[in-house]
């Protein structure tokens, strides 16, 4: 009798009507977890049961979470240097993340795209605007979309605001290497002279410490335009001697990419 007792009590909550705070509960416990079976063990519900109180979106964005599939420190920096000079992200019915380029740039695009496959395990598109040269790569992910908070903060304004958290030095010393090659690639000129040019100066300063930290001596020029309304240009540059001994560097680095490609090749194309 006791024995029937307790199988009647456990249908009873099994059939129970779902209240709008469990419903909450349920949509919450799966943003943390991401499985349906754990959160049906946790609320004493069937997966299935659990599965129409989750919705689609969220369906979406939990099986679209990736991890590093590299521990590469190089690839990261790399790719937060990208990030950090063209790179943007949003929430737009799912966590949307471009990185803007040319698209004429082929080899850099194809280069970012396969960093991006080799350090998160994750497919991108290359989107290209007809009518001008601007392109983008663009894909989803949750997991990418918070994991570039680990290492930078920005606020609404991206562009003017974007910095690495906490000091460069503290930093391993082959995601240095990643990240000035990142930066150089996105917003960096080398041919005859280097030159980075941005409208950041959390940026400008960023690439101005790394490069002292590698034994260069950067100069720096800030170029007023506000007669004309525009935002001042901050011009970090090297001189002559310097600006080979980077593209050294830089070369350097890419062939620990195993990139074939010299750094001038890869910024400018195939006819630099």
């Amino acid at each position: 009798l006791l024995l029937s007792n307790i199988n009647l009590l456990l249908l009873s909550i099994l059939m129970r009507s779902i209240s709008n705070a469990e419903i909450d509960l349920i949509q919450t416990l799966f943003q943390r977890y991401g499985s349906l079976r754990k959160v049906a063990v946790l609320c004493n519900r069937s997966p299935a049961t659990i599965k129409k109180y989750v919705s689609d979106k969220a369906l979406i964005v939990r099986k679209n979470i990736v991890s590093t599939v590299s521990h590469n420190e190089i690839l990261k920096g790399l790719y937060i240097g990208l990030w950090m000079g063209d790179g943007t992200q949003y929430y737009n019915q799912a966590y949307e993340i471009k990185i803007c380029s040319n698209k004429r740039q082929r080899e850099l695009n194809s280069f970012i795209q396969r960093i991006i496959l080799d350090l998160f395990g994750k497919k991108t598109y290359l989107i290209e605007d007809k009518n001008t040269n601007r392109a983008y790569i663009k894909f989803r992910s949750k997991f990418i979309f918070e994991w570039i908070e680990n290492y930078v903060s920005y606020s609404s304004n991206k562009t003017k605001t974007i910095r690495l958290l906490g000091s460069h030095q503290n930093y391993d010393p082959l995601f240095r290497d990643g990240l000035l090659l990142g930066l150089c690639l996105s917003d960096g000129y080398l041919k005859g002279l280097f030159k980075f040019n941005v409208i950041s100066k959390n940026l400008s300063c960023l690439v101005i410490d790394l490069l002292k930290l590698y034994g260069y001596q950067p100069s720096q020029y800030v170029h007023d335009r506000s007669r004309w309304g525009w935002h001042d240009l901050y011009m970090v540059s090297l001189n002559k001697l310097e600006s080979q001994e980077l593209n050294f560097l830089l070369d350097s680095i890419l062939i620990q990419l195993d990139c074939k490609m010299p750094f001038k090749v890869l910024k400018n194309g195939p006819d630099v």
